[in-house]
């Protein structure tokens, strides 16, 4: 969203944007300004503005750095979706943004399995334990901060399938 083709306010419109970004962070360890509202279902930090949804960090950049020039991307330097520091923000093209991601080994891969994943909390020694223990999903999933039903897949193969299963697995109740 170019505010400056949009609206004729600009300098009230800016500053009343500088203020909610302000009133509505917290700043965490790395200096990341994470937002603390509303995100779209990307997990991407959105506003409405004029009646328009619009991305947080795009707002952000326009309120502190200035101007998006037609067609550009604001990229994050922290790579934190809900990051709207003006100082982790950057302009670039869609090639620049993809060449991030795999300059930082973000990008998906087919053939990511297990701690390969870059999605992955858990590692392989992690889901042996989670198989072997006699705890119930429920407890085991607040050790590992995730969901029973999340643990209850990986006890059955559902998740993580290419670890194999102990002999004496299949023998255990799962509670």
């Amino acid at each position: 969203m170019n505010l400056d083709e949009n609206y004729k306010v600009l300098p009230i419109v800016l500053e009343g944007l500088r203020l909610k970004i302000e009133a509505n962070k917290t700043i965490d360890a790395r200096g990341c300004w994470i937002w603390g509202k509303s995100t779209d279902t990307n997990g991407y930090p959105q506003l409405r503005v004029f009646g328009r949804l619009v991305r947080i960090s795009r707002l952000s950049y326009e309120a502190f750095n200035g101007p998006i020039v037609g067609g550009m991307f604001v990229c994050h330097a922290c790579d934190v979706r809900l990051c709207v520091n003006p100082g982790h923000l950057w302009l670039g093209t869609a090639t620049d943004n993809t060449q991030d991601m795999l300059a930082k080994g973000r990008q998906a891969r087919v053939d990511a399995k297990g701690e390969r994943n870059g999605n992955a909390k858990l590692t392989s020694d992690d889901v042996v334990r989670i198989r072997t223990s006699s705890l119930s999903a429920s407890e085991i999933a607040a050790e590992y901060q995730t969901t029973a039903k999340n643990i209850r897949r990986i006890r059955s193969g559902i998740r993580w399938p290419h670890i194999p299963f102990d002999a004496n697995y299949w023998a255990k109740d799962d509670k």
